[in-house]
């Protein structure tokens, strides 16, 4: 991919810096204001990113939903985090987890944590928060899109693994029926299948789109629905 002058280039550069800046801090945290830090430093690089482009109108499109969604999901999360901070009395993963471990799993970190997930899953596209996805993929600069369709969904599912069995292990009944939205009973099998029959699903439609990277959007709503496949209790 060609950067228009030195300039774009260079910011181009140290954007991608810290974007792997922020996916490391948050898959690392230990903090649920650490994660949501990494998590705020990985998307705002990307919201550049994706209006990279100047010389298309697309791509500045792109760059302006993405940042309206980021922020409306920021705002999730950290409403969610602050009412999981009055259930547990801190911010800590590991404080957290003791806490709910030793009460009765108050509705009130409950609902935190379906903040916390609303927020995560709308902020990296996956299902059923990815309505925006196709429009900043198709805009985007290619590296940009596929970046978005890896790395950025590695970091991110990594970082929501910690949170999940660190943070809510005692909660595992409940983020395993937001995440599957089946509940936690049926077999490993069932679970298989439908992940298989989405992805199936979902290859059957991307043969039908014409644009390659809204493509590259709908695959990696695929892989986020085989990635929540590891994510159980």
């Amino acid at each position: 991919y060609r950067y228009e002058g030195t300039i774009a280039r260079l910011m181009g550069d140290a954007l991608l810096a810290f974007a792997v800046s922020g996916m490391i801090l948050m898959v690392q945290a230990g903090d649920l204001l650490i994660f949501f830090l990494g998590l705020e430093l990985m998307s705002i690089s990307f919201y550049v990113l994706a209006g990279l482009d100047r010389s298309d109108r697309r791509s500045s499109e792109a760059a302006l939903k993405y940042y309206i969604m980021g922020a409306f999901s920021s705002g999730l999360m950290l409403y969610g985090m602050a009412l999981t901070y009055g259930a547990g009395g801190s911010l800590t993963l590991r404080d957290i987890g003791l806490t709910l471990a030793r009460t009765s799993h108050p509705a009130l970190a409950k609902v935190g944590l379906a903040f916390i997930l609303a927020g995560f899953f709308f902020k990296i596209g996956s299902v059923p928060f990815h309505m925006w996805a196709p429009d900043v993929y198709e805009g985007a600069p290619v590296p940009v899109g596929g970046f978005l369709a890896t790395g950025v969904k590695a970091a991110a599912f990594a970082g929501l693994a910690r949170v999940l069995y660190v943070g809510f292990p005692a909660l595992a009944s409940s983020w395993v029926v937001a995440i599957w939205g089946i509940g936690r009973e049926l077999k490993d099998s069932a679970r298989g299948v439908t992940a298989a029959t989405f992805a199936a699903c979902s290859v059957a439609f991307h043969s039908m789109v014409a644009e390659p990277k809204v493509d590259i959007a709908l695959a990696s709503m695929t892989a986020d629905m085989m990635a929540a496949v590891g994510l159980r209790p």
